[in-house]
């Protein structure tokens, strides 16, 4: 389905005796074309820029997402469903490609997208991590703005989460730290909802090698470092903005956006026949995504996601249960009730050659996320079987990548380069990371549990040669996308936003969402995009108020 033919959904908020809502379909339906504010995607966080921005009954606030409703979407309501969103017969994604990886296997990678109302939001697996300490005190650092540290951030994370109990109402106790978290916020956040069987065997294992899976309380708290329990949550009309255009199209669409709009290198817009409105070489560089590895154990248990995934009449059963008491095992997602973040070992060779990419000392290299089931992208073997799998990812990578555009034709999608492994330092991480997971299956907690790993990773493990092919093979991104709307210091020649976010060289254009990350956090990228939609909106209402 081209672009062009697809569903184009307006949401508006008018300001009148009091702000009320609407969903429209059709810019027909619009009442007017100008508005105070107009914010491009309707995601993760331009739906919060939007929603702080109408608490002020002033303002007029159009959001433009370029798909259709979530209204009723089941695999988007049900968190265990998540995976299907990502059939690109349905309509949910942009159905982007990568270039081909040269590092990994010179393939080329589906690079999903949400496009449905709430963005990638909408379809993404819900992991709720802030990232470290040391994640944000470096974005202080690089744009000289001590408002993005992480003391000064903790309001916008507590302004944005609810913490709610778990769909199974267990006790809790000992799972998470109550003091770092909030319950008044907007954005539902919890812990692992079903309980599979393998659950206290990860705990067993923090027990029995304290000193390299040590378990830690709350991996929110700032310091991640150790195991612990996991946190999941456009036809050609013009409308005006009469105060500003906010860009929230996400770390592909808003460069997209503005190099189609002749924002961006100006060489590089001539050779695609573009007016320059502003030279900013750095629109779309720096991008970076975190590279990912699902590894996959034969395991001697059928309490796994195969359990009902292989079994039409468990699945049923199972959403039945789910439809009417919102219990069972399609409560959590797919991926595990666990993370390990760890760090590299400080005499590692790799620093002798290399410079530490971690924000800081109590920030992870890598993450593993153990999961009750196949691993993601992993074809069940021939012979079936129930599965325990360790996605392991680089989540402080030193590779970089760019988003530039395939041509002129702003309804074609640009030319996405994560730059996959490209740094050879994301490789040595990623060897350690798969190292490690196979260490933690070695305690004991594990001896009646786990059988051997599927053939491609026995393989793998068999040398080094042979574990460095199994990576470039196999490796993915893990969708967690930063860095091509980079923000700089004020009077930076560098970068593409200031660090209010406004971009450089224009007036009355802001960027707002995950594309402003001038580095990737050491974890997943959605909680710290809802506190950054926070302050942003927040310094829209300084300005403007």
């Amino acid at each position: 389905m081209s672009i062009a033919a697809r569903v184009t959904l307006f949401f508006l908020c008018l300001a009148a005796s009091s702000c009320r809502g609407a969903v429209y379909e059709n810019v027909t339906q619009l009442p007017r074309l100008t508005f105070d504010f107009v914010v491009a995607g309707g995601g993760t966080a331009g739906n919060v820029v939007a929603n702080r921005l109408t608490e002020n009954p002033e303002f007029s606030v159009l959001v433009l997402e370029a798909g259709g409703s979530n209204i009723g979407v089941l695999d988007s309501i049900v968190p265990g469903l998540d995976s299907d969103l990502f059939d690109p017969t349905l309509g949910y994604t942009w159905n982007y490609t990568t270039t081909p990886q040269f590092r990994a296997g010179s393939r080329t990678l589906d690079y999903p997208r949400g496009r449905l109302l709430g963005g990638t939001s909408s379809i993404n697996g819900m992991w709720y991590t802030r990232g470290s300490r040391d994640d944000f005190e470096r974005y202080s650092k690089v744009t000289g703005d001590p408002g993005w540290g992480w003391t000064a951030m903790q309001k916008y994370f507590h302004k944005n989460e609810k913490w709610v109990e778990p769909a199974d109402h267990h006790n809790t106790k000992g799972q998470f730290d109550p003091s770092v978290h909030s319950t008044t916020g907007i954005n539902f956040v919890s812990l692992p909802g079903y309980q599979w069987p393998m659950f206290p065997r990860v705990i067993e294992t923090t027990v029995e090698m304290p000193d390299e899976f040590k378990f830690v309380l709350d991996y929110n708290a700032g310091v991640p470092l150790g195991v612990g329990w996991a946190q999941n949550t456009i036809e050609l009309f013009t409308v005006k903005a009469s105060k500003e255009i906010i860009l929230s199209a996400g770390s592909i669409g808003t460069p997209h956006l503005l190099l189609n709009s002749g924002i961006g290198n100006k060489t590089t817009l001539a050779g695609h026949g573009i007016k320059t409105i502003v030279d900013l070489p750095d629109v779309g560089q720096n991008f970076v995504d975190q590279p990912l590895v699902s590894n996959s154990w034969f395991v001697n248990s059928t309490e796994t996601y195969e359990s009902y995934t292989q079994n039409a009449t468990k699945l049923t059963e199972d959403l039945r249960e789910w439809n009417e008491t919102r219990q069972g095992p399609l409560v959590s997602t797919i991926v595990g009730g666990h993370i390990a973040w760890l760090r590299l070992d400080a005499n590692s060779s790799i620093f002798s050659q290399h410079a530490d990419p971690a924000a800081g000392n109590n920030t992870p290299h890598i993450e593993l996320q153990i999961a009750s089931g196949i691993g993601l992208e992993t074809p069940i073997p021939p012979e079936g079987g129930n599965f325990i799998s360790f996605q392991t990812a680089v989540v402080s990578p030193a590779s970089r990548g760019s988003i530039t555009l395939s041509t002129r034709n702003p309804f074609d999608a640009p030319l996405i380069d994560p730059g996959l492994l490209v740094d050879d330092y994301d490789m040595f991480a990623m060897r350690v990371a798969i190292q490690k997971a196979v260490k933690f299956l070695s305690a004991d907690a594990w001896k009646d549990f786990v059988i051997r790993p599927i053939d491609n990773l026995a393989q793998a493990l068999t040398s080094e040669e042979a574990l460095e092919s199994y990576i470039r093979e196999t490796v993915i991104n893990a969708l967690h996308p930063v860095g091509s709307a980079a923000m700089s210091p004020k009077n930076a020649t560098w970068g593409v936003v200031d660090p209010d976010l406004l971009l450089k060289g224009a007036t009355g254009i802001r960027v707002i969402d995950a594309s402003v990350m001038p580095l990737v956090p050491s974890g997943h990228t959605q909680a710290p995009t809802y506190a950054i939609a926070e302050r942003g909106a927040d310094l829209i209402k300084q300005q403007w108020m």
